[in-house]
């Protein structure tokens, strides 16, 4: 019993037996103790604890230790050979455990690690409990070459054997034990799935991660079994697909939660973990179909039919009339839940109708529909127009596309064409027509003279009919040439613009060959240009280089010698925006390694005038350094540092007409081998270092590099430490820090 505040009361304990009947007491200043007591009889024990001086009114904190010979392990279990470092504090009980054979013989060392702290006492007891042997001395003492009495485990208790028990300390226990086959390990379960996906979707579980520390006493054993489905479900264990292997599968039913559980064994023992899996619904689409028109008092259907849902779940189906003319008297739709209801429209004018479904899980957003309801059918207008050398022998193209149907309906036009009358002596009759049922017709004219045709549009219900008369002559006439400027563009500011007319054309290519003329129309203000400002050639290609932003109209007059065309073509020019260089941030690297440099993130603002151009250079390096930059024109750039210190790197980025630089800045970082003997890493070797080495004496060096492993003979003793000392940096440093 430890009075942890020190002196504020009189510590006094007093022991029970099960039968209620005094044992013993224990009183003293701090710590009271009851040491090595063998207990009289089987079953529960009570403890007193109180204040022990006459007036019982002190008041304090404590604690009390207890250490039972067959159950007490405070530090675990050792085996073989090697030393443990512990601290002793007040009134502390320590215990240990190793496992030995009848006739084992085993060693035991307790050293104190300053000598004047504890009074080393150490205690082992039998496998059955028994108080075997103990020892105790002012600093060390050991029980060297033991011969053990029974097999089993073997209990040790340490402590500070002053009498008071009230001396604290650091202490190394060594030992030199059996060497104890080590405990089984406990199989790792580890599970896993996506934990969200859709009905349709097989939920693949995962395993595979599970592991056996120990890898014995048996292989791996698994099994998944089905804790929980959703309430409507009717999934089993048995469709659990492969449920006795690593990788497993299930197919759910419904929507909702499943748990399943893995179990795994290595034969001895076993470990479990649980996956959850959230299947969950795809919202329906709703397609209420396309747009309609229709006539006033004629049922109009409505069609859902594209609706769709993507887990294939059963749609019901719900219209709403969203607005209707005024004065109409519709407020639903026939049928309201099925996939094609109808109205009857009762009014000219817009219907507005949105259609919802329902997986019985989700709604759809609404879509919509809208039906146009014409008062009475308009009667489309024939449109016809005649092109062609119109000369005899040639072919004259008949065109009816630019008729129109007003209402649209209610069926989509179709067209007739005619010939009414010809010349005397042609044979051209309606037969002749190429494209007599289409839009677009021609017929070849055998004679000169006049040709009657017509053209009749039909919409289902009403037709318009058109006539023209076509003057076929044998003598040519010249037809004007077409101009065509081009098409609109947009340039910067400071860049040639270049325009061209040589897509005109002269359909009957005489009398003579086409010329061009470029002129402007129009120039921003402040432009201080003209049309003599304009470079130009035969092919009727010309260039200018803008003054100032704004819009530049420009002219092209086209000649065929005879007869001209005229086209025109607006230039934008706007000021150029410069570009951004970005060449990553700083780095910090090992000589030795590459660096990726990426200019990726450098853009331009205006993306103009011309894709951006990359170039990387090296500004300052260390003196000794020769590197250069790997694919330094391109965007992606490969630098390879050959000797440590500062390089500054410089990207520069330019749009055609205008750069802009970044810099980015590497520090390059010498590797440093590490150091034998250096236990602290500070690349200097003094007593800490070498205290560090004995503490490690007589235990197994390191893998790889082991800076205590002096002779790299792969064990740890004190002729490493002393073949550190002659490696120190200070004079004397096995003997006193300096």
């Amino acid at each position: 019993m430890v009075d942890l505040d020190v002196d504020n009361f009189y510590a006094l304990m007093t022991l029970y037996a099960p039968d209620g009947s005094y044992i013993t007491y224990a009183s003293n200043h701090t710590v009271a103790n009851i040491y090595n007591r063998i207990a009289p009889q089987t079953g529960t024990y009570t403890l007193v604890v109180q204040d022990g001086n006459g007036t019982r009114d002190k008041v304090t904190n404590y604690e009390i230790h207890f250490a039972k010979s067959t159950d007490a392990n405070e530090h675990g279990k050792i085996s073989g050979e090697g030393s443990y470092s512990e601290t002793i504090t007040l009134g502390d009980l320590d215990s240990f455990t190793f496992d030995g054979s009848t006739g084992d013989e085993i060693t035991l060392v307790l050293r104190e690690v300053n000598t004047t702290d504890i009074y080393p006492l150490m205690t082992l007891y039998k496998p059955d409990g028994t108080f075997f042997t103990n020892r105790s001395h002012n600093s060390e003492v050991g029980l060297f070459d033991l011969s053990l009495p029974l097999a089993g485990t073997y209990t040790i208790v340490i402590q500070d054997g002053t009498g008071a028990r009230s001396q604290i300390g650091d202490y190394v226990l060594e030992y030199n034990l059996p060497t104890a086959a080590p405990d089984p390990q406990k199989p790792v379960a580890s599970a896993s799935s996506k934990p969200t996906l859709y009905k349709d979707e097989i939920i693949e579980l995962d395993g595979s991660g599970s592991f056996d520390p120990d890898d014995a006493p048996d292989p791996l054993t698994f099994n998944w079994t089905l804790l929980s489905v959703p309430g409507d479900s009717l999934v089993t264990q048995a469709d659990i697909v492969d449920a006795t292997n690593a990788m497993a599968r299930l197919q759910p039913d419904v929507y909702g939660e499943y748990q399943v559980e893995l179990s795994v064994s290595d034969g001895l023992l076993s470990d479990s973990v649980v996956v959850f899996v959230q299947v969950t619904n795809r919202v329906p689409v709703a397609d209420a179909g396309i747009d309609q028109n229709a006539k006033v008092n004629i049922t109009v259907q409505l069609d859902g039919s594209n609706s769709s849902d993507a887990d294939g779940d059963l749609l019901t189906y719900q219209w709403s009339v969203l607005s209707v003319p005024v004065s109409s008297d519709i407020v639903e739709v026939e049928n309201s839940t099925s996939v094609n209801p109808s109205f009857l429209p009762d009014v000219a004018g817009d219907y507005v109708f949105a259609l919802v479904v329902s997986d019985n899980e989700s709604f759809s957003p609404s879509d919509t529909v809208i039906v146009q309801i014409a008062e009475a059918n308009n009667a489309p207008q024939a449109d016809l127009q005649v092109s062609g050398e119109l000369l005899s022998g040639t072919s004259v193209i008949l065109d009816g596309r630019a008729s129109i149907d007003a209402d649209n309906g209610p069926q989509a036009l179709t067209y007739a064409w005619l010939i009414l009358s010809v010349p005397t002596n042609s044979a051209v009759t309606t037969a002749d027509l190429n494209g007599q049922n289409t839009n677009l017709a021609s017929f070849t004219a055998d004679i000169a003279g006049t040709y009657g045709v017509r053209l009749t549009v039909f919409d289902g219900e009403l037709r318009h009919s058109v006539d023209a008369s076509v003057l076929i002559s044998d003598v040519v006439v010249n037809q004007p040439p077409v101009a065509d400027a081009g098409n609109d563009q947009q340039q910067e500011l400071s860049s040639i613009v270049e325009i061209s007319a040589a897509s005109s054309f002269d359909p009957d290519a005489g009398p003579l060959p086409l010329s061009f003329n470029w002129v402007f129309v129009s120039l921003p203000v402040g432009s201080s240009l003209s049309s003599a400002s304009l470079t130009m050639d035969a092919q009727g290609n010309a260039q200018f280089l803008p003054d100032v932003a704004g819009a530049y109209t420009l002219a092209v007059t086209v000649s065929d010698g005879d007869l001209t065309d005229i086209d025109s073509v607006v230039v934008t020019v706007t000021e150029n925006q410069l570009p951004v260089a970005d060449a990553g941030e700083d780095q910090n690297i090992e000589l030795g390694a590459n660096i990726d440099l990426d200019g990726t993130d450098s853009f331009d603002p205006d993306n103009g005038p011309q894709l951006l151009s990359y170039s990387w250079q090296v500004l300052s390096r260390p003196a000794t350094s020769t590197v250069d930059i790997v694919n330094s024109d391109s965007v992606l750039a490969t630098f390879h540092p050959d000797v440590a210190g500062e390089y500054i790197l410089e990207l520069t980025v330019s749009d055609g007409q205008a750069s802009d630089t970044d810099e980015m800045v590497v520090e390059v970082i010498a590797i440093v081998a590490p150091k034998m003997c250096d236990m602290d890493g500070n690349d200097f070797i003094d007593r800490l270092d070498i205290q560090e080495i004995m503490q490690r004496r007589n235990t197994p060096a390191m893998s790889g590099f082991d800076p205590a492993d002096w002779n790299q003979n792969g064990l740890i003793n004190i002729l490493d430490a002393r073949g550190c000392v002659l490696e120190c940096d200070l004079a004397r440093c096995g003997i006193k820090p300096e």
